[in-house]
């Protein structure tokens, strides 16, 4: 699924999962010269990218280049530390770019810009896909996601960090690679405990929702955990949603959970149309 924007200034921002090191920055405009760029993503994340690059090129050209941009998902956690960004795996794979790229990199962005520069904190954004950051001095010093969305934390249809030997048996039990990928991107994650059931829905059935609950705080505590880890200590954990009515309950159990660390929490409702402007407008002004 696309997801593009028109903001007030009348530029149109059309947003990325996946860039790597091909894009680095925030931002960048879509010229004819950015196109093979663009290709190469798709290749590299034919799942997440390809619907969102064919459809933001068809849109530029159409407009003859003019007022449109890549807003990139992963350019934020371009500066993670080594030890955070490289897998263990040979060196020719590194070099080929199999490393952990982070995600969700707009609101993290967002989140470090409206703490002051000199804040260290967990930026949690709260959704049907959730993600966690380790923010110091603006930078990200850590991110649930990798190489893909299929690392860290499970989302609605995403299976979120596994052990790859399952991949490996899908494998030895005759399955494809196009059959695992769409498995694991379009059949797992939360929605296997309730099929298409709304969050909202889930979140308040007992019966249902009662592993789903488990799960899903389970997993975010253990990650804010580790980020607070990261960071040598935080000064505050910052969690943002779209949907306040969903997730104040969940941020309650969160903040009791880490009742004993002393830890300030901040909670804020945040429309991501608003958000991706005011990350343009704070990087492009």
């Amino acid at each position: 699924m696309t997801e593009s924007y028109c903001i007030a200034n009348g530029e149109t921002l059309h947003v990325l999962p996946r860039g790597g090191n091909l894009l680095p920055e925030t931002f960048t405009r879509i010229e004819p010269a950015l196109l093979d760029t663009l290709q190469a993503c798709s290749k590299h994340w034919p799942t997440e990218d390809h619907e969102s690059i064919q459809t933001m090129i068809q849109t530029a050209e159409a407009a003859h280049f003019q007022h449109h941009w890549v807003a990139c998902e992963t350019a934020f956690f371009q500066p993670l530390p080594e030890a955070k960004k490289y897998y263990a795996l040979p060196a020719e794979l590194r070099q080929n770019g199999y490393r952990r790229f982070g995600g969700d990199g707009l609101f993290h962005q967002w989140a470090a810009q409206i703490h002051p520069e000199d804040c260290k904190f967990v930026s949690v954004h709260l959704s049907e896909n959730p993600s966690v950051a380790a923010i110091r001095e603006e930078r990200a010093v850590d991110s649930s996601q990798g190489y893909s969305h299929l690392e860290g934390l499970p989302g609605l249809t995403t299976c979120g960090e596994i052990d790859p030997s399952v991949v490996l048996f899908l494998a030895e039990q005759g399955k494809s690679a196009t059959e695992i990928s769409d498995l694991l991107y379009h059949h797992s994650g939360w929605q296997v405990f309730a099929g298409q059931t709304p969050l909202r829905d889930l979140w308040n059935d007992s019966q249902k929702g009662a592993l789903f609950q488990k799960m899903y705080l389970h997993n975010l505590i253990e990650t804010i955990g580790a980020m607070v880890a990261a960071l040598g200590g935080a000064d505050l954990i910052f969690l943002g949603s779209e949907s306040s009515a969903i997730f104040e309950e969940m941020v309650l159990q969160i903040e009791s959970h880490f009742a004993d660390f002393s830890l300030p929490f901040e909670f804020k409702e945040v429309r991501r149309a608003q958000m991706i402007e005011e990350v343009f407008n704070y990087r492009c002004r």
